[in-house]
């Protein structure tokens, strides 16, 4: 239980940071913050959160909670008002917290009441009642309420280890694990050994790649002594991931052990997506097999970078092995990384070297990364390029360049203004995106964003009720947005 005692002031004045939150979602961060000036003046009578508070009562309301919710609703006070809201998410058990929400019966809108009710009654359920948070949560967001479980399971693993013992969900738990494993990798690797005992499906499989990922980074010795235990196709992925975390570690060692595999250059490409420095590769060239020269100049834009093009570039790859087809690729290559620190040089060496793609995309790529930022300079680069047919490319790359940044103009989003132009254009696939973009703004912006919100028509009103839906607890604030609507 929450009391009001003591640290009450301290909780008001912090609550009053998410005001702005109020209208468009639930901003969780799972702590409170000390008041800022800003949210001070927030609390203040005079402040336009300070308006009263607008009544929208649920067509059935419990009686009880409709007498709760008049005592607050006839605070003579805004910090009143706020202050009794706190003390009534502070006293209800919890066994009331799934009425509440769904019924709808916190009827205040308008203010930041609904959402400080909101955020303190979650934080207890999580805390108080996980069960019966996880029971609600995943009937109204299951996305989010994983999430939940995922957090906790870096700082309390038994809690949710218990959780799950009570109610099996393979498919969710083997994501949750893969957080338990950054911080407590044993407990993790205990587990999945269990799981699997019990029998893991093919389904299963979807959600397993998180958790070899870091159970491979934090334990590799211990993830790969039960790599053989698992059934397939987790083995075939647990073993591509902990060679991909072994080639990170030991890149020399690991690397010539493959070599050594008849299936060795065929576990490095299923390895390939789990190497984070690939262009180590580099240090090998003069002992690298024939076929896996092949492999390397197939897919050189895999192997080399802008940091590392230069000595790409200067190497005699012909002298390694390399067929000239295979270092002509290699060469265009590096010298694509080398036009974006140093375009003067690499569109003068462009003629030096042959096209090897058969749609021509070496040139296009040096071109565009010689020009990409650099467009007052373009008729200066242009005349660089020694034949016609380059400098044709050139102005096709130009128009490409001007066609991009025309459009990357039109997304941005910087003012609630912005933002809601693009919510009611954004289909659903872009919700998501301008919803974790509020994450980011300053109280000020949020406040302008809920105050514009209000003085939309209904119908606008709804669409951006409906964007919200989709990116917060079922009901803790969309219902007020549809509501208002």
């Amino acid at each position: 239980m929450i009391t009001m005692t003591g640290t009450f002031g301290m909780r008001v004045a912090s609550l009053a940071a998410c005001l702005a939150m109020a209208v468009i979602g639930w901003k969780a961060t799972g702590r409170f913050t000390d008041t800022s000036p800003h949210d001070r003046e927030m609390l203040s009578p005079h402040s336009r959160s300070a308006r009263a508070a607008v009544p929208l009562r649920p067509a059935q309301t419990d009686p009880a909670a409709a007498r709760k919710m008049d005592r607050i609703r006839n605070a003579e006070t805004p910090a009143d008002r706020l202050r009794a809201a706190v003390g009534l998410a502070s006293s209800l058990p919890t066994s009331e917290f799934a009425a509440w929400l769904d019924g709808g019966w916190f009827d205040l809108r308008g203010g930041p009441e609904l959402m400080v009710f909101t955020r303190i009654i979650m934080e207890r359920w999580i805390q108080e009642d996980l069960e019966g948070f996880a029971r609600w949560g995943f009937k109204n967001n299951p996305w989010k309420t994983t999430s939940v479980l995922a957090s906790l399971a870096k700082t309390e693993p038994g809690r949710v280890l218990a959780y799950f013992n009570q109610h099996p969900n393979n498919q969710v738990e083997l994501g949750v694990l893969a957080d338990m494993a950054i911080n407590h990798p044993t407990l993790a690797l205990q587990r999945l050994q269990e799981l699997s005992e019990a029998g893991l499906s093919e389904r299963d499989f979807h959600n397993s790649g998180d958790l070899f990922e870091n159970l491979a980074e934090k334990s590799p010795a211990a993830f790969g002594a039960i790599i053989n235990s698992l059934d397939e196709p987790m083995r075939t992925r647990a073993e591509q991931i902990l060679i991909g975390q072994n080639l990170n570690n030991s890149h020399a060692g690991e690397i010539r052990r493959l070599w050594e595999r008849p299936d060795g250059l065929a576990i490095y490409r299923s390895a390939y997506h789990h190497i984070k420095e690939k262009g180590r590769i580099f240090e090998e060239l003069a002992n690298l097999p024939a076929d896996w020269r092949a492999f390397v100049a197939s897919n050189p834009r895999g192997f080399i970078d802008e940091a590392s093009a230069e000595k790409w570039w200067n190497t005699d790859l012909a002298a390694l092995g390399f067929t000239e087809l295979d270092e002509a690729r290699i060469h265009n290559t590096a010298l694509a990384g080398i036009a974006v620190k140093d375009p003067e040089r690499a569109l003068k060496l462009m003629a030096s070297i042959n096209e090897t793609h058969p749609h021509g995309d070496d040139h296009w790529i040096i071109i565009e990364n010689s020009l990409t930022g650099r467009l007052d300079r373009t008729e200066e680069f242009i005349a660089l390029l020694e034949s016609e047919a380059d400098r044709a490319l050139a102005r096709k790359v130009l128009g490409r360049i001007a066609e991009n940044t025309a459009e990357k103009a039109g997304r941005v989003v910087e003012t609630p203004e912005q933002w809601l132009e693009q919510a009611f254009d954004t289909g659903a696939g872009g919700r998501w995106g301008l919803l974790t973009m509020l994450t980011s703004w300053d109280p000020v912006r949020l406040s302008e964003l809920s105050d514009q919100f209000h003085t939309l028509p209904d119908d606008r009103k709804r669409q951006v009720a409906e964007i919200m839906a989709g990116g917060v607890y079922g009901r803790d604030v969309s219902p007020p947005l549809v509501g208002e609507a």
